[in-house]
């Protein structure tokens, strides 16, 4: 596993390396680069979702999580083909539409997967410690006011507001069911389905990190200014945290059918 990891990391650093360096004289060599990310993550999923077999309730909740992936990655397609071979603003365009859908189908795969393990939404405050829930507050604080209150321009019209406030809404939702994931883990008590869905919440809260810092500094960053324009290196370190857990989970489960064969 540690071995896997540091494969994984070593492959970040190179092509992280290659978009900061190139950032400025080949824009769109970047933006390619960046698709590697949310196609290899749905990729991943794919591959876990044969593995499981939706059958298998954490196969469904996989299913509905790669489906939002998918979206995500159709999403990045678009960004990609209006921004830098259509030269179109992205923004609005039918890519938001794309990754906007995307959450629906993702949130609904994390609360699936934590009614399995059957802890009630009101004893989150006795399952989880304080950190976590002053954490999760501070996050739904920030998405709050940049993410929503902050997304609103009574200049812009109806159509713009609308898709602006609701990716504030959709890491809202997000934020509640990390929180559920998190309490199923702590029922749990630990083993190799937690570590898999701890990668799975490292990866969804660095696109939580990346949101919010993007709320924030969106003039920057479509202005193409340094360091905002980094802010691409948290998606795809979430891209990567979710296709690790899910291609290390994989082929731990193929690891230990093959024992089970061979008694």
């Amino acid at each position: 596993m540690k071995l896997k990891f540091s494969l994984f990391l070593f492959i970040f650093f190179l092509v992280s390396s290659a978009y900061v360096l190139g950032v400025e004289k080949h824009a769109i060599i970047n933006q390619t680069l960046f698709l590697i990310f949310p196609i290899f993550a749905t990729l991943t999923g794919l591959l876990a979702i044969k593995t499981y077999s939706l059958n298998n309730a954490t196969g469904k909740s996989l299913f509905l999580i790669t489906t939002g992936l998918f979206f995500w990655a159709v999403g990045e397609i678009v960004w990609y083909i209006f921004k830098n071979l259509l030269n179109i603003d992205p923004f609005p365009s039918i890519a938001d539409g794309f990754f906007i859908l995307g959450y629906p189908f993702i949130v609904i795969g994390l609360y699936k997967e934590f009614k399995k393990a059957h802890p009630k939404p009101t004893s989150l405050h006795r399952i989880l410690p304080v950190s976590y829930m002053l954490i999760a507050l501070l996050l739904t604080a920030i998405v709050l006011y940049f993410g929503v209150y902050s997304a609103y321009d009574s200049t812009a019209v109806f159509l713009n507001n609308m898709i602006a406030i609701s990716y504030g809404i959709g890491d809202l939702f997000l934020i509640i069911n990390l929180l559920f994931v998190l309490s199923m883990i702590q029922a749990y008590g630990g083993g190799r389905l937690a570590t898999f869905w701890k990668a799975i919440i490292l990866g969804f809260l660095l696109f939580l990190v990346a949101d919010i810092i993007f709320a924030i500094y969106n003039i920057e960053y479509t202005e193409n200014i340094k360091p905002y324009i980094y802010i691409d290196l948290l998606w795809m370190a979430g891209y990567l945290s979710l296709a690790y857990a899910l291609l290390d989970n994989c082929l731990y489960i193929h690891k230990v059918k093959k024992r089970i064969q061979q008694l």
